[in-house]
C-alpha cells in the first residue's frame, strides 16, 4: 500500500462520550468531514462518535492514509 509521505496534520479530538449531546448527528459528521478531510496525520484522537443509523454517512473522506501515534482511533454509530 503506497502511503503519503508529507501531508497535513489534523488536530484530533478527546471528546469521548461527552460529545453525543452537543449537536444532532448530522452536525456532528459535518464537523468530522471538515476535520479529517485530506488529513494524513492525526495529533490527538481520531474520534467520529454518535451518528445514527437513519442517515448514510460517506465515510470515504477516511480513505486516506491516516498516521497517528500515542492515541487511538475510534468509529462508532
Amino acid at each position: 500500500m503506497l502511503c503519503c509521505v508529507c501531508g497535513t496534520v489534523c488536530l484530533g479530538t478527546d471528546f469521548g462520550i461527552n460529545h453525543g449531546h452537543l449537536e444532532q448527528p448530522w452536525q456532528r459528521y459535518e464537523m468530522y468531514r471538515k476535520m479529517y478531510t485530506n488529513c494524513t496525520y492525526v495529533d490527538g484522537n481520531l474520534e467520529i462518535l454518535f451518528l445514527d443509523g437513519e442517515h448514510h454517512y460517506d465515510m470515504t473522506f477516511l480513505k486516506v492514509c491516516i498516521y497517528y501515534e500515542q492515541s487511538f482511533i475510534v468509529v462508532t454509530l
